[in-house]
């Protein structure tokens, strides 16, 4: 009998939804599913759904970001969900990770160091 894994990213439709953590484990599995997206892609608008997040880590983000060019490149239209956590909102807005992922609705943070 085959254990069921759990995987941190699932796609529904044009909505790519991220659970509990992103980390690169997460980063891995969103690889998968934006090739997946990308090639029977019959839509104008990618969703990604980062509401079920309760922890998320720069060495997951990042790449995820970075990933997004491809998308772009494309045409295609990328919105974002934020984390319902107060904390994991919190860093997603103050880290501009919510505005790299959609500068159209986040306005970028600038934080001042002394």
């Amino acid at each position: 009998m085959k254990k069921n894994k759990w995987v941190p990213v699932r796609r529904f439709g044009n909505k790519i939804k991220f659970f509990n953590k992103v980390d690169p484990y997460a980063h891995l599995h969103f690889m998968r599913v934006i090739s997946s997206f990308l090639e029977k892609n019959s839509f104008n608008r990618l969703i990604l759904d980062f509401s079920h997040v309760r922890q998320a880590y720069p060495n997951g983000m990042i790449p995820i970001i970075a990933s997004l060019d491809i998308v772009r490149e494309r045409d295609i239209e990328i919105l974002c969900s934020l984390p319902t956590n107060s904390h994991t909102r919190r860093l997603f807005v103050f880290t501009n990770w919510a505005h790299l992922i959609n500068p159209n609705h986040f306005r970028e943070e600038v934080t001042k160091h002394n």
